[in-house]
């Protein structure tokens, strides 16, 4: 499936919404396992929704994945199975609360 495909698909799947903060501004989606990075055929449950501003600061080390619920496998793990981001509709909310990082 071509990447622009399933990043398409991944922003729906998250209700058009960044994971962290809730923007619905300047999606992009962010790879959980690097190592799956080059792999020709992205995957779905490897990525996740986050806005621009989210996403750089993640890369800034300015917060990670684990802050909100999301556990991440070894690098040597190709992909995530659905209960590393499956969150309760009470965490969603929380996480669409709170304000991003400054």
């Amino acid at each position: 499936m071509q990447y622009s495909k399933i990043r398409e698909k991944v922003i729906n799947r998250d209700s058009g919404k960044c994971v962290k903060c809730g923007s619905t501004n300047k999606l992009q989606v962010h790879h959980l396992n690097l190592s799956n990075y080059y792999h020709e055929d992205h995957v779905e449950s490897n990525l996740i929704t986050l806005c621009t501003y989210c996403h750089k600061s993640l890369h800034a080390k300015k917060w990670k994945l684990e802050d909100i619920g999301i556990i991440t496998p070894p690098e040597s793990t190709n992909t995530l199975k659905p209960e590393h981001y499956n969150f309760t509709d009470e965490h969603w909310n929380k996480l669409f609360e709170e304000k991003p990082i400054i």
